[in-house]
Formats: structure tokens, sequence, C-alpha cells
């Protein structure tokens, strides 16, 4: 927070909300949901964008799962301000 002084810095993850072997075991391939975040680090809104593979069953559990993420606001000169963040995810051999 004090590197922030002036400047400003996106939204960040405190603790993934999914777990990559349950979305694979649903197959769940690929996504990427902006997140939209208050000042108070409460996720406001979760969009899931077009081109994600994953069945339609699978949007709302992940929607709601992303809807509770631990995040810490965005910031900008100093202070605790609204943002969106991307949360990515792709479903690999090594994960």
């Amino acid at each position: 927070f004090g590197s922030h002084r002036t400047g400003e810095a996106a939204p960040a993850l405190l603790v993934p909300p999914l777990r990559v072997e349950v979305l694979k075991k649903h197959g769940v391939k690929n996504f990427t949901a902006t997140l939209t975040v208050s000042r108070e680090g409460v996720v406001t809104a979760v969009v899931i964008q077009a081109g994600s593979e994953m069945p339609e069953k699978m949007i709302k559990p992940i929607t709601d799962a992303l809807t509770k993420a631990l995040m810490i606001p965005a910031v900008k000169d100093g202070q605790f301000v609204d943002g969106t963040y991307e949360y990515r995810f792709l479903a690999t051999p090594e994960n």
C-alpha cells in the first residue's frame, strides 16, 4: 500500500477461488472473467467473456465462486478505488 502513494495498481486476488482439478473434471477448458471490484474489496459483478470453453452448466457455479473471491481493492494515489480484475483459466496437462 505504501508503495502506491502516487500512481495506481489494479485489484489483486488474495486466494484462488477455484480449484483447477475440479474445473478440469467438469470439462472446463478455458475462460476469462472480468471481475468488478469495489473499493472495499468486494466483487460486485462477474462477466464471463465470449469464447470460453466450458459446459453451460458450469457458468453459474464459476460465477458464484468468483463473486466470493477475496480481493485487495485497486489503489490510486494512496486511496482504495473501484477497479476491474481479469481472471484467466487455461487447463493444461501440467495443471
